[in-house]
């Protein structure tokens, strides 16, 4: 049994919720099936790799935001040591919820990261699907064509 790999990417306002296992899945039942997958795959890989971009923004801004209220309170320290400025401004509420948001947005970033390397892998595996099933369908027409109407034929038919 294939264990599901959902991911769930909060950005903007919005949830984004998939299950990567069905994303990244590959048919191989039919040549309809696989056609439709292959035609599918760009514009799949396409919204992820939308989705990924807004989260490398998003780690940018937050990153920025992030220093920006790091010097804010830095400078707002007069008295003690380097040290014990730099701790205080650690401590401070405001700098650990920003490194949390930093901490969570790069977290998304690298879910989609693997999301892209997954769909890389996806491509990968469509065409090799695509390639063999053209190739055993290609061995079929000749075995047909050099054989004739015997190819119909039941395997006890040939043997009289």
């Amino acid at each position: 049994m294939q264990k599901r790999a959902v991911i769930s990417i909060a950005m903007d306002g919005q949830v984004y919720e998939a299950d990567l296992s069905a994303e990244t899945g590959v048919p191989f039942d039919s040549f309809a099936t696989l056609n439709v997958a292959l035609a599918e795959h760009p514009a799949k890989a396409a919204w992820w790799g939308v989705l990924r971009v807004r989260a490398q923004s998003r780690v940018a801004d937050l990153k920025a935001a992030q220093e920006t209220l790091h010097a804010e309170l830095y400078g707002k320290q007069t008295e003690g040591t380097v040290d014990a400025r730099k701790g205080a401004v650690l401590l401070d509420k405001r700098h650990q919820d920003a490194s949390a948001a930093v901490r969570a947005a790069q977290e998304d970033l690298g879910m989609l990261e693997v999301a892209r390397d997954a769909l890389r892998d996806r491509k990968d595996v469509l065409l090799e699907v695509a390639r063999n099933l053209r190739a055993e369908a290609d061995n079929e027409m000749m075995v047909a064509k050099r054989d004739g109407p015997q190819v119909l034929r039941t395997p006890a038919a040939r043997r009289k």
